[in-house]
Formats: structure tokens, C-alpha cells, sequence
């Protein structure tokens, strides 16, 4: 018998020299929720959150610049930077992709576009079982949200769909088809008020909201889910050499929103969310 240390094993997080991890900075303001977060590798150096007013592209910069600062880093430093993309807010989106690309072509570093809803699913899904369905939500204003969901496989999250903007009834509805036709556990998290919140409990019976504090966007998930990439570009930091950063990440401009808007007039009550087979 084969023990479990000889069997080979793919590289995990704690792997990796901690003083030699990158340095990178994480930006999502995707919506009324802001956060900024300073990551070596997959450890936070600091982070910070905040309910935003307005487009705040200031504001990135002063407060990298302030928690770098208190940390003894420097923006030259940065190995890369990794950005919410949406859906979410036209001004909010674009203003923190735009700080990404800014720093990025100023520092010849790389610029990886995170979609927003997948790392708030990644962040809930810890609250999640095996099987369970995880539904994000962030408010797209007029009454309307963008939502995704996914089911926890035995790997990890799988797309249930595309993301979509609808109402919130028309996404509880959706989910409670999910619930009901695959006999499944729904765990919803994001920007939800407590009225919001009961009307999914109310439609999907069985169902979990979690509160705002268990599902306050964090950056440091976009830097969880963009790991992949920014293992494969290696802890040392990329020449200026734009074509070689073009090859291995693209240029910071590639890194763009993603704008999802409502179906004009009657829309069909189906959203498409379909749990794929093998994982129900």
C-alpha cells in the first residue's frame, strides 16, 4: 500500500518562500462596496474596505499609497495588480480598472482582470457544503441586481450560467426552480438589505442569506481566484519588455469592464441557471 506522503501532490499556497512571494495589490470597487487589499503571495499585508459615494479613484491611490507606507513598501515594489472587472457599477468599474492600468503601464507590471460576482461566490462558498448552491448578488439600481450562481463540486465552484441582471423576485425565482428540481441547499450572499434578504427565504424555501458582515467583498478573494495566473508569471518580477508581458499576461488595456444591462420589455422567467450534470 501506497502511503498518502508518497503519493505526488500538486504545489499548495504554504509551498511558496513567503519572504520571496510577490507583492500585489488588489482593487474591486465594482459597486457602493470598496476594498483595496496589499497581498505577499496569499497572505494579507493589509486590507480595507469601505461604502463608497462616488467613483473614488482618489481614493485608491491615497489609500495604496497609505497602506504601503505603513508596511515600509513601495509601489515600485508591486509585482502585479489585480482588478474586480464587474458587472457592477459604469463609474465604480471603470475607476478602479482605470487605477489598475495606470499603475500597471506606469510600473511594466502585469494587470489580471478579476470577474466580481466569481470571487464573492469563491468568499461564500466557504460558508457552503458540497453540493450546495451559491448565488452572489450586487445591486445594479432602478430595483434591478446582477446575480451568478454556482454549484460547490467536489473541486471547487462550477457555473451554473451566465450572470444576469434582473429583478430580485425574478432571480428568487429562479433559484427556487434550482432548489426545487435538483433538491439542492441555496446560499445566497452579497449586497442585500434585510427586506431583500427575506424575500429569497421566502421564495426558496430552505435557503441561506448570509448577513452583510459574512459577505463584505474583501479584494483579497480577487487575488484567491487570479492565483493561477499569477503563479504561472513566477515570482519574479517581468522585465519592461512590453512584448513579453503582452505573451505572458496581455497589455493592461486587454483588462476591460464587464457592463450587463436589462432586457428591455417581457423577459422570460427562466434566467438559464441549470446545474450542470455530475454535480447535483
Amino acid at each position: 500500500m501506497i502511503a498518502d506522503t508518497d503519493l505526488p501532490r500538486s504545489r499548495e499556497w504554504w509551498d511558496s518562500d513567503p519572504v520571496a512571494a510577490p507583492l500585489v495589490l488588489a482593487i474591486d470597487s465594482s459597486s457602493r462596496t470598496g476594498s483595496l487589499a496589499l497581498l505577499r503571495g496569499r497572505a494579507v499585508v493589509a486590507e480595507a474596505s469601505w461604502t463608497a459615494h462616488g467613483p473614488g479613484g482618489s481614493l485608491h491611490l491615497d489609500l495604496a499609497a497609505r497602506l504601503m507606507g505603513d508596511h515600509g513598501l513601495a509601489a515600485s515594489m508591486l509585482h502585479s495588480v489585480v482588478v474586480a472587472t464587474g458587472p457592477g457599477s459604469f463609474t465604480g468599474t471603470r475607476a478602479g480598472i482605470s487605477v489598475g492600468q495606470g499603475l500597471a503601464e506606469a510600473l511594466s507590471i502585469p494587470l489580471i482582470g478579476v470577474p466580481t460576482l466569481e470571487a464573492l461566490a469563491l468568499q461564500v462558498s466557504g460558508n457552503a457544503r458540497t453540493g450546495d448552491v451559491v448565488c452572489t448578488v450586487i445591486g445594479a439600481g432602478r430595483g434591478a441586481v446582477h446575480a451568478w450562481t454556482a454549484v460547490l463540486g467536489r473541486t471547487g465552484l462550477v457555473s451554473c450560467g451566465h450572470a444576469v441582471t434582473a429583478t430580485l423576485p425574478e432571480v428568487a425565482a429562479a433559484l427556487a426552480a434550482i432548489a426545487t428540481t435538483a433538491d439542492v441547499r441555496v446560499l445566497v450572499g452579497g449586497e442585500l438589505d434585510a427586506g431583500q434578504a427575506r424575500v429569497i427565504v421566502s421564495a426558496v424555501p430552505g435557503s441561506v442569506v448570509l448577513s452583510p458582515t459574512a459577505t463584505q467583498r474583501r479584494a483579497a478573494w480577487l487575488v484567491e481566484l487570479a492565483w493561477p495566473a499569477l503563479d504561472a508569471i513566477g515570482a519574479d518580477r517581468l522585465t519592461g519588455d512590453r512584448e513579453r508581458t503582452r505573451r505572458d499576461t496581455g497589455f493592461p488595456e486587454d483588462v476591460q469592464p464587464v457592463y450587463l444591462t436589462p432586457q428591455s420589455g417581457p423577459r422570460p422567467v427562466d434566467l438559464g441557471w441549470r446545474i450542470p450534470p455530475g454535480d447535483q
